[in-house]
C-alpha cells in the first residue's frame, strides 16, 4: 500500500494557491476550492502523521478558514438548487392558476433575495478570517511540506515512508471497519457515514494500487448523500424564513424533493456497503480489479 506523496504535495499547493487568491468578492468556485484543498489536507494530514506538532498546528490553522469557506459554500449550493427550481408548481387547471404562479414565484424571489444578504455577509467574513490568518496559514502549510521533505525525515520514525505507509493502512482499515458496521442508513447517520466516506476515499487517492471501482462507488455514494444533505438544509432554512401559509407550494415542493433524495442517497449508500464495505467474514460482492 505505497503512499503517493506527490498527490499529498499536490495538495498542499493547491490549498496555499487558493488562500493567496481569494479576495473580497470571491467566486464560487473560488470559495469550493478553498474549502476542498482545506478539508483534504486536513484529512489527509490527520491520517498520515497524527498526533505530530507540526500536523496540529496546521489543523489549527486551517479549521477556521475551512469552516468560514463552507458557510458561503453551503449559501452558493443552495442559492444554485433554488434557482434551478421551476418557476411554478401549480397544475395548469382552474380560475387560479395564475395567482397561484405568482405566489409560487414571489416565493421563490424573497427566499433568492434572502441567500443573497446572507451570502454577502458569510462572504465578508470569510475575507476578514482569510487576511487575519492568510500569512500564518501558509507559513505552517510550508512548514509542514518541509518536515515531510527534509532529508531527516527519513530518519524520524513517524515520518519515514514505511511509517505514512502504516498509518494509512491503519486509516483506511479502521475506516471500512465503522463504514460497515454502521446501522441501516436512516436520515439521522447518513450525514455522519457520509464523513467517513469522503475521509476514505481521500486517504485512497494517496494510493496508486487503489481500486478505481471502490474509488468511483465512493464517489458516487458521497455526492448523492451529498446531494440529500444540500436539500435537506434547504428545506430548514426554508422553513424558518418563508410563511407556511402564503409559501406552502414552495415549502412542499423542497421537502418532496428533499424526501426523494433521501430515498436515492440510502440506495447509493447502502450499495457501497454491500460491494466494498462487508464485515470481515462476510463475501464481498465486488472484488479488486484485476490488475
Amino acid at each position: 500500500m505505497e503512499v503517493e506523496s506527490e498527490r499529498l504535495e499536490k495538495a498542499l499547493r493547491k490549498l496555499q494557491k487558493a488562500i493567496k487568491r481569494l479576495d473580497q468578492d470571491p467566486l464560487p468556485e473560488e470559495v469550493h476550492k478553498l474549502r476542498t484543498e482545506a478539508r483534504r489536507v486536513e484529512t489527509i494530514a490527520s491520517a498520515l502523521t497524527p498526533g505530530d506538532e507540526t500536523t496540529a498546528l496546521l489543523i489549527k490553522s486551517i479549521k477556521p478558514l475551512r469552516k468560514a469557506a463552507g458557510s458561503v459554500r453551503d449559501i452558493d449550493v443552495l442559492t444554485a438548487k433554488v434557482l434551478n427550481l421551476p418557476k411554478s408548481n401549480q397544475p395548469k387547471t382552474g380560475n387560479d392558476t395564475q395567482n397561484q404562479d405568482s405566489d409560487f414565484q414571489n416565493s421563490l424571489t424573497r427566499f433568492v433575495e434572502y441567500l443573497g444578504v446572507a451570502r454577502q455577509k458569510e462572504a465578508k467574513k470569510l475575507f476578514r478570517i482569510v487576511e487575519r490568518k492568510r500569512e500564518s496559514v501558509c507559513r505552517d502549510i510550508k512548514r509542514y511540506r518541509q518536515q515531510l521533505e527534509s532529508p531527516s525525515a527519513i530518519e524520524e520514525p513517524e515520518l519515514s515512508p514505511v511509517a505514512l505507509e502504516s498509518q494509512a493502512r491503519a486509516f483506511t482499515v479502521g475506516l471500512v471497519a465503522e463504514l460497515g458496521r454502521t446501522a441501516t442508513l436512516t436520515a439521522r447517520n447518513i450525514h455522519i457515514f457520509r464523513l467517513k466516506v469522503r475521509a476514505l476515499r481521500s486517504i485512497l487517492e494517496l494510493v496508486p494500487s487503489s481500486d478505481p471501482d471502490m474509488l468511483l462507488a465512493l464517489t458516487q455514494a458521497k455526492d448523492e448523500i451529498g446531494e440529500w444533505h444540500d436539500w435537506h438544509q434547504l428545506a430548514s432554512m426554508a422553513r424558518q424564513v418563508l410563511k407556511e401559509a402564503p409559501d406552502r407550494a414552495l415549502l412542499t415542493e423542497i421537502d418532496r424533493i428533499a424526501g426523494w433524495k433521501l430515498s436515492q442517497a440510502v440506495k447509493a449508500g447502502e450499495a457501497l456497503r454491500r460491494a466494498y464495505l462487508q464485515p470481515t467474514g462476510k463475501k464481498q460482492k465486488v472484488r479488486k480489479k484485476a490488475a
